[in-house]
């Protein structure tokens, strides 16, 4: 059922779009810097309008986390998980969600302030593995704020204290919990080939396989000042390591020597006010699009900003402060605010050429069939309607 799910989110997206269009909104062709704009608020049931996180699984089915909750997308519907559900088997120990994942095995990984739980997605069941009573079991019934699943499908486990590896077996029970770095405040990890980089409070942490299920430490060698930094967020992208933290957003190229391994970008840094760079992504174009304290930025590969943020027109971003974004395979961006809930910017690319407008003659166009015709016009295809 994966197609017909986000076939569903897409055709609300699409309908949307036409009633935005039937408002008076008008629609340029393929404008990489315009967008319409549809918003998933607690007013359409959302848990919370504090989203902390956004993720998208294989059955297509988005996911966000709240600060009042979990909420699961399908396009049409809600489904809530928190502290006080309407069903016993939605029930979750903290409705403060700070990040989620998902392993191979279908199991969706959940961090939040009562520690990790994992959800079964075949089953829909949730797991919070007290019964475990290992060495480092505290790991899972502490606060988590970030949560990554590596290639040997195990967990990186991010904590205001410590960075923690979690090692799973197959049928997704914990075999063993190691912590690879104690009294360091993570707030981000990141995949970058197959190592693992790791950031937070005055630390970057650089991690490559060393066997099995194990990892070396690498130091990390920076021009930068690490101890005056809040590493906010780590994304990763061909060569580069592009990195956001509170003064602003760097680039790490990953294959130069260590001496210049991070190199700051004066376009980025004299654009961005002082405040937080709190998510990094790419579209389909490898524009970066940025969330900030003061709405959405995106670096284009001409290496020209384009910033949306909140406005007085009818239609613009509906709160400036930005945690999470996803951009899906349609380049939809889905932004998640930290007051106004999931603002979503569709990109405009349809243009409506009109003809018979109104009434013919003084009879209204009734529109009865649309018809695509395809080689008619170099370049485009266009689609023609019959009426009565």
């Amino acid at each position: 059922m994966p197609d017909m799910k986000y076939t569903k989110t897409i055709a609300l997206i699409t309908t949307l779009l036409c009633f935005l269009q039937g408002q008076g909104l008008a629609l340029a062709q393929d404008n990489p810097n315009q967008y319409n704009y549809l918003y998933l608020t607690i007013r359409n049931g959302l848990c919370d309008n504090s989203i902390r996180t956004i993720h998208k699984d294989h059955n297509s089915f988005m996911w966000f986390g709240t600060s009042n909750g979990l909420d699961r997308y399908d396009g049409y519907e809600l489904k809530h998980y928190s502290t006080a559900p309407r069903q016993p088997y939605q029930f979750i120990e903290s409705n403060y969600i700070n990040d989620i994942d998902e392993d191979d095995n279908n199991y969706l990984w959940v961090a939040s302030e009562a520690g990790i739980m994992s959800i079964d997605l075949l089953h829909e069941n949730l797991n919070f593995y007290k019964e475990y009573s290992g060495k480092n079991n505290n790991v899972l019934y502490s606060p988590v704020q970030a949560l990554l699943v590596d290639d040997f499908n195990n967990l990186w486990v991010g904590k205001s204290d410590g960075l923690a590896y979690i090692i799973l077996n197959e049928e997704r029970q914990i075999k063993d919990i190691r912590i690879l770095k104690k009294d360091v405040d993570i707030k981000t990890i990141v995949k970058h080939g197959s190592d693992i980089w790791a950031g937070g409070d005055k630390c970057l942490l650089h991690f490559t396989p060393s066997g099995k299920q194990d990892y070396s430490n690498i130091p990390v060698v920076t021009n930068l000042d690490i101890s005056q930094l809040i590493f906010n967020r780590l994304f990763s992208y061909g060569d580069y390591l592009w990195i956001g933290t509170q003064s602003g957003l760097y680039c790490y190229n990953t294959r130069i020597s260590s001496a210049y391994s991070i190199n700051i970008i004066p376009i980025i840094l004299t654009a961005f006010p002082p405040t937080s760079s709190q998510i990094l992504i790419k579209n389909s174009s490898g524009d970066i699009i940025i969330g900030t304290r003061n709405g959405v930025n995106i670096y284009q590969r001409n290496d020209q900003f384009v910033t949306f943020s909140r406005g007085i027109q009818a239609r613009s971003l509906n709160d400036n402060i930005v945690n999470r974004i996803f951009v899906d395979k349609n380049d939809n961006i889905w932004v998640g605010t930290d007051f106004g809930g999931i603002n979503i910017m569709a990109p405009q690319r349809i243009t409506f050429n009109y003809s018979l407008q109104g009434y013919e003659k003084g009879v209204p166009n009734i529109i009865s069939t649309v018809l695509e015709d395809k080689g008619k016009h170099p370049g485009r295809n266009c689609r023609w309607r019959t009426c009565h």
